[in-house]
């Protein structure tokens, strides 16, 4: 899949979509008796062709029951939540303020979580796929030092 976005939280959501569209690619080939999908990548390019984000995946094997849940079926969720907390404190601790909200139940289309300051600012992003068993987050650069996991932080656009 080849993508493009304005910006590199932007590419988070369009790489995160690639991956749901390649998913139910998956799942519909599997339940049709095609060739397996193995894998997925997705690319994600600004305007200019630069690279923003790049995702590869292996697909698990489809679930044994074709049909989804009632739950399960339709469009995943984009939250954007309005934080009126220290964008960096927020960062520290956004799984404790996160979990709550969402607790353990989750579509197998998974979900988008936007965070923003009382400004409109995006503090944070992150997408979530049960089903590829993979996330990844996007951290406002300035905040990613207070991430919990600042290995997997993309720094920016000028890092490939």
């Amino acid at each position: 899949m080849d993508g493009r976005a304005r910006s590199q939280a932007a590419a988070v959501v369009v790489a995160w979509e690639g991956g749901r569209i390649g998913a139910s690619y998956a799942d519909r080939a599997a339940a049709q008796g095609l060739a397996a999908l193995t894998g997925i990548t997705a690319a994600v390019h600004d305007g200019r062709g630069r690279l923003l984000d790049e995702q590869a995946w292996i697909v698990p094997p489809a679930p044994k029951s074709p049909a989804a849940p009632p739950a399960e079926r339709g469009a995943a969720p984009v939250v954007t939540i309005t934080t009126r907390e220290d964008p960096a404190q927020f960062v520290r601790n956004m799984f404790t303020r996160l979990s709550p909200l969402f607790g353990r139940a989750q579509s197998r289309a998974g979900r988008v979580i936007r965070v923003v300051d009382p400004h409109g600012s995006l503090i944070l992003v992150t997408a979530h796929s049960p089903r590829l068993r993979a996330s990844e987050t996007w951290v406002r650069p300035g905040l990613a030092g207070d991430y919990p996991y600042a290995a997997v932080v993309l720094p920016n656009a000028s890092r490939r």
